[in-house]
């Protein structure tokens, strides 16, 4: 079966409930897909298996028979920006959560969760929180020490005891690593174990994603899932000489989203790789004009997607199947978001 007439260029947004957990993917598409082109990205494609229970919403489409389980029917309505309002949902008593489309900002995000809207779609995760509490700096500069140590290959014991020194960063990356690393019954305990058993590649990569955690006890994190999304999608776009460093530059593309501050200022002690630095700084080198479709599929802006896939020179089979395979690691981690 050809993947490239069989599946159109599309783009899966996360949708998330009023604590920012995902609850759901959102599918788009310039047309209403057939059942036939779902049938084959959920079964050929592996789209169900990397949902991993999460269901999709498919707006307008009918349903295959093979994956008519897998999709939501919902009541949507999109917030009008310009307006600043949303129409009210449907009455309390409908069988499906209300979904919030178009939801860009967290001004939007309040109007429509007041307005009593469940479930939300949009870009606003990626702008920063007005209300958010004062990140700690200690501990992010910790993270980033300790991934200065990696990246210069310093002496385990020395990493070890640097992540030994805060409780909260030992126990935040410990229950990340745990819960999505391993299969059941190879929990890790301590965190030589950690380092030995996962490599320092892949030690590197939690402590990346631990950027983006909450404190203990501040609820889910609107931005993790986003990072580690960015992440993995960069790293499938990529061959295996340059998915780390894609991955990298995915991972990182969204720190001064959360640090408020510039991104040459937080990467600067880093002393990051000529194309991961140009990538997030400037969208350019090898890896910045992936990034920049990836936005644009973020904001669901298909003519800006199509066209700087084109400048990138990803196809669409390879576009879907990278979205796919990302899809399935970041649904996974956004259950410890």
């Amino acid at each position: 079966m050809d993947d490239a007439l069989e599946t159109p260029l599309i783009n899966l947004q996360p949708v998330a409930d009023a604590q920012h957990a995902w609850v759901a993917m959102l599918l788009h598409a310039p047309v209403d897909p057939p059942a036939a082109t779902l049938g084959h990205l959920f079964d050929e494609l592996g789209l169900a298996d990397a949902l991993d229970g999460l269901p999709c919403v498919v707006p307008g489409a009918a349903a295959p028979a093979s994956a008519a389980e897998r999709l939501r029917r919902m009541t949507a309505a999109t917030y009008d920006a310009e307006a600043e309002r949303i129409a009210p949902p449907p009455a309390s008593g409908a069988d499906e959560p209300s979904l919030a489309l178009g939801v860009n900002g967290y001004a939007a995000f309040d109007t429509c969760k007041t307005a009593g809207y469940a479930w939300f779609a949009g870009t606003y995760a990626l702008h920063p929180a007005p209300d958010n509490a004062p990140r700690d700096t200690a501990r992010h500069a910790m993270v980033l020490q300790l991934l200065t140590l990696i990246t210069h290959d310093a002496d385990t014991r020395e990493i070890e005891g640097l992540i030994k020194r805060d409780a909260q960063l030992s126990y935040q990356l410990l229950r990340l690593v745990n819960s999505v690393a391993f299969s059941p019954g190879k929990k890790i305990t301590s965190f030589g174990q950690a380092i030995t058993m996962l490599g320092r590649l892949q030690l590197q990569r939690w402590l990346q994603l631990l950027l983006y955690a909450r404190p203990a006890g501040a609820g889910p994190s609107a931005l993790l899932p986003r990072a580690a999304y960015r992440a993995a999608f960069m790293e499938a776009l990529f061959p295996p000489k340059l998915a780390e460093r894609a991955f990298m530059a995915g991972m990182f593309s969204l720190l001064d989203v959360m640090l408020r501050e510039r991104m040459g200022r937080i990467v600067a002690p880093l002393h990051l790789a000529e194309d991961i630095s140009k990538a997030l700084l400037e969208r350019g080198g090898p890896l910045g004009p992936a990034l920049i479709a990836i936005e644009n599929a973020e904001r669901a802006d298909h003519d800006a997607l199509a066209a700087s896939l084109g400048e990138a020179g990803i196809d669409i089979p390879t576009w879907t199947g990278a979205m796919i395979r990302a899809c399935h690691w970041t649904v996974r981690v956004s259950h410890e978001a």
